[in-house]
């Protein structure tokens, strides 16, 4: 069961150029972390929170953040080919 898993704490954390390929951040709490031109490909981030995460250059391509809060997000520059979006909150997201 999900909501028995711990949560993630993560917020704040400098994760520039990650690769946890294929990793699963499920509900993790990444606020206001960078994660600069790190590689989350086909990465879950179902229901994590990213709000004021710094996510330029990221490639997102086919990672699934279903459910998870983007807002005031950077994802300036940042590849979303194939990312599963559905339900997430990209209010105030700054994507140019």
């Amino acid at each position: 069961n999900d909501r028995d898993r711990p949560r993630r704490d993560l917020a704040g954390k400098n994760l520039e150029h990650v690769n946890p390929a294929t990793a699963d951040f499920s509900g993790a709490d990444l606020r206001g972390s960078n994660l600069r031109h790190a590689t989350l490909k086909e990465t879950t981030l179902d229901d994590a929170d990213l709000s004021e995460a710094d996510l330029t250059l990221d490639n997102l391509g086919g990672a699934s953040l279903r459910g998870a809060s983007l807002v005031d997000a950077t994802l300036e520059a940042a590849d979303l080919r194939g990312a599963d979006l559905r339900g997430a909150d990209l209010s105030r997201a700054r994507m140019a």
